[in-house]
């Protein structure tokens, strides 16, 4: 068959459990992506857990419809690879006894041999980087390379939790430790080039040598990492506070540490990205956020909200974030601060309908984009009014509203003309007609819609531009699926 069958056989909500594991029997290594997104039966479950190819069994550690009980057990697999799918559910976040095998699955690997010890370091910091909610377990860990592998997240710990690296049994963890935490980085150890290397360096402590080389430099790059790193003196941040690069004020806005004439200061900055940066400060009164105001044209990031925008500040996440903070957020006169209550899993449901009424596009785009609860007509309204990245998922929400959208057919959008595939009372006359669509898109949501007669879909799975979509409809018959696989 062709790979765009078995693709659309996999994504085939309505394939039932004999057809699906006769697909990963066969070619399972080449369909983990498309068993990653959807739901699947138990008996599948069951065979992709116990599968050999380490692709099927990322598939289903990646898999958020799957069980969480499931997934944590995948935490325990010998393969780097399927651990670390595991990590990739950010609104349902491993239960504490799963966190510590989960961490300690890295440094299992490497005693395998599957990597070296500085390749489970390395990818131990990238699981840390992308859910900060494990960084202070793995600096209580048993095992010593997953505290050590902590100490490079050190301005998220505990002072206790740094008092206790800094004090740790293991030398391993101690030396991390000095390296990262207490050793000064030298000037004549700076990296010259710059890039990713060297604001690493700049995110460390320095000694006055380098501080003053990068502000006398004044790179705005080196100077807004700088700014951020909490390590430098007094006068530096002042003397940043009053630099003319407007991303380097901004970055100095972020600090928790500045003084209220510090705050003061910046509330008056005479450019839009410092007053926007300044305005989320945690000390700030409603009051003074009222006062500030928001200019959104000088907000980056913030103009595509999909989480898969690769140029997006929108759909991050913060695990410091607290139920409490998110409710404060969400009745806040700071847009900034209500969007990030749009997209925070922590949300309270009660405060869905208070967004969902919000005056700015933004927060109301980014709840339909992130919330489960998200009401019907936000979701339609969010698709109409949004064009950016993410959009696409938003008709294929389970509350997304289908009665009515035949009425698109003849819009001169093809965006809007797919959304007759979703109609479940679309005329069969309209539907056949969109078959013969211009538009590449509306063909294949067309193909892909259970409105499409039978017959039509069985005789599209010939086609090579349809066929995938058409094997994905749900309307497919039964009988022809295991034809098909069989």
């Amino acid at each position: 068959m062709p790979t765009a069958v078995l693709e659309g056989l996999a994504l085939n909500r309505a394939a039932p459990a004999d057809v699906l594991i006769r697909l990963i029997d066969r070619h399972g290594k080449d369909l983990g992506s498309e068993l990653t997104s959807r739901p699947l039966p138990a008996p599948v479950v069951d065979v992709m857990l116990r599968h050999p190819e380490p692709e099927v069994r990322g598939g289903l550690a990646g898999n958020l419809d799957v069980d969480l009980r499931i997934r944590v057990r995948m935490v325990d697999d010998p393969d780097p690879l399927v651990i670390a799918r595991v990590r990739h559910d950010r609104r349902k976040p491993l239960p504490a006894e799963a966190v510590g095998r989960y961490l300690e699955g890295f440094d299992r690997v490497a005693a395998g041999g599957l990597l070296n010890p500085r390749e489970a370091r390395q990818e131990l910091c990238l699981a840390l980087a992308d859910d900060r909610r494990l960084v202070a377990p793995a600096a209580r860990h048993s095992n010593p390379n997953v505290r050590a592998a902590a100490v490079f997240f050190e301005q998220q710990l505990s002072p206790a939790d740094r008092t206790a690296l800094h004090n740790d049994p293991a030398r391993a963890v101690r030396q991390a430790f000095e390296d990262r935490v207490e050793r000064a980085t030298e000037l004549d150890e700076l990296v010259a080039e710059p890039g990713f290397g060297r604001w690493m360096q700049l995110g460390r402590p320095l000694t006055r040598a380098v501080v003053d080389h990068v502000l006398a430099w004044s790179d705005p790059n080196d100077l807004t990492v700088l700014a951020t790193n909490p390590h430098v003196p007094a006068d530096a941040v002042s003397a940043l506070i009053g630099h003319p690069a407007p991303e380097v004020r901004g970055a100095i806005a972020h600090r928790d540490d500045l003084t209220d004439g510090q705050v003061a200061q910046l509330l008056i900055d005479p450019h839009p990205v410092v007053r926007n940066a300044i305005s989320v400060h945690p000390t700030l009164t409603e009051e003074q956020r009222a006062a500030i105001g928001v200019d959104l044209r000088h907000v980056p990031g913030e103009g595509d909200f999909g989480p898969d925008c690769e140029h997006s500040g929108s759909w991050r996440v913060d695990p410091a974030w607290t139920p409490d903070e998110v409710t404060q957020w969400a009745r806040s006169s700071n847009v900034l601060l209500r969007r990030r209550a749009a997209r925070s899993p922590e949300l309270p449901p009660t405060l869905v309908p208070v967004l969902a009424a919000d005056g700015d596009p933004g927060v109301r785009i980014l709840l339909a984009l992130h919330s489960a609860d998200a009401p019907p007509r936000l979701l339609l309204g969010s698709y109409l009014e949004y064009t950016g990245c993410g959009r696409e998922t938003l008709p294929r929400k389970p509350g997304f509203p289908g009665a009515g959208l035949a009425r698109y057919w003849r819009d001169p959008d093809p965006a809007l003309r797919v959304l007759v595939a979703f109609d479940p009372d679309a005329e069969p006359g309209i539907v056949d007609t969109l078959r013969y669509d211009p538009d590449p898109g509306v063909r294949q949501a067309i193909a892909a819609s259970p409105r499409l007669p039978p017959k039509q879909i069985v005789a599209l799975l010939d086609d090579p531009e349809l066929a995938r979509a058409a094997a994905s409809n749900p309307a497919l018959p039964v009988e022809t699926m295991r034809q098909l696989v069989n």
